[in-house]
């Protein structure tokens, strides 16, 4: 679908260039004026009409529920009619017996910029993992429209808040942000702190920007916005992981959830302890399906929805190693 909206893109910017060319040869100023009109006109058409027939097809696509099985992950989508709108959730249910968290990322060489913008499904398909999604928040970043937006894919980022990852450490954790820790058995948790005498056995450490469930407890605060989100979280006993995205800012599809929306609707899940990681336009889960790797969400980047946002570090669901299994 992006594919034809860039075609359309190329032949509306091909016909308006016509339109203020064409009119200088002309003689009759009147004439060039109407000419210049028409061709305007018809330069926009390619591209409304793209955009109108792509969007609404594509929101099709998305509006039923689903769950099915990926790997022995349950995926389910979830259309929920809220107020005078709806919101479309992606829960995926990862049994941690047979799988691991992981973060994976491109690394450069600017110390102030030390993360490489990529998108999710790149990454992915460079990987044996069966999921993945978006992870931590960035900076710089910027999204005015399709033409002004950071990071392009290949530019620079620094992670927001702290990381520990492939041994070294990036940032300083930030006050209430919570730390989402990963060991070198795939065990994971979630803490107010690290440990820094752990780094040996540390596998990673990301931050996360909130609570929403912590213990049974709802914590979110409400923002008092619908937005796309993305939350991680176990269940009681532990033995199983909470990958949900929720999309956004996509009138007619889904404009997305408030936090404390969210944190509600991932009790009622089963999960017990959860915290909220980069939303927004950055929002992306994909899978290994068949060999193919697709697009499980509908991510919205540059106002243009189904596209995807490169971003700086991604969350790889992986199957665990036979000697973790053993281990487990």
């Amino acid at each position: 679908m992006l594919a034809t909206f860039y075609i359309a893109l190329i032949v509306s910017v091909l016909l308006l260039t016509t339109a203020f060319v064409l009119p200088r040869r002309l003689k009759s100023s009147k004439k060039a004026f109407i000419t210049a009109i028409v061709v305007a006109i018809l330069a926009c058409l390619p591209l409304a009409l793209t955009a109108y027939i792509g969007y609404f097809l594509a929101t099709a696509k998305y509006l039923n529920s689903i769950e099915t099985e990926i790997e022995g992950i349950h995926y389910s989508r979830l259309v929920e009619v809220l107020d005078n709108t709806q919101a479309v959730l992606h829960i995926a249910e990862i049994p941690l017996r047979d799988y691991c968290l992981d973060v994976d990322y491109r690394s450069g060489d600017d110390r102030s910029a030390p993360f490489i913008a990529d998108t999710t499904s790149a990454r992915l398909r460079q990987s044996e993992a069966v999921l993945a999604s978006n992870a931590s928040f960035f900076s710089p970043f910027k999204d005015k429209h399709l033409f002004n937006y950071y990071p392009h894919k290949g530019d620079g980022v620094r992670l927001v808040g702290y990381a520990l990852l492939r041994g070294k450490r990036y940032g300083k954790p930030l006050q209430n942000w919570p730390l989402v820790i990963v060991d070198k058995q795939c065990g994971l948790t979630f803490s107010a702190s690290f440990n820094e005498t752990q780094v040996a056995q540390t596998r990673f450490v990301v931050s996360a920007k909130s609570w929403l469930l912590k213990d049974g407890d709802v914590l979110a605060e409400p923002e008092g916005r619908r937005y796309p989100r993305l939350a991680l979280g176990l269940s009681k006993n532990r033995e199983t992981l909470f990958l949900v995205a929720v999309d956004g800012k996509q009138p007619r599809y889904s404009m997305g959830l408030d936090l404390d929306e969210l944190a509600v609707r991932l009790l009622s899940f089963g999960v017990d302890t959860a915290v909220e990681l980069d939303g927004g336009g950055s929002v992306t889960m994909v899978a290994r399906l068949n060999g193919r790797i697709e697009m499980l969400n509908r991510p919205i980047h540059t106002k243009i929805p189904g596209r995807e946002r490169p971003v700086a570090n991604h969350l790889l669901i992986s199957p665990k190693k036979e000697e973790l299994i053993h281990d487990g």
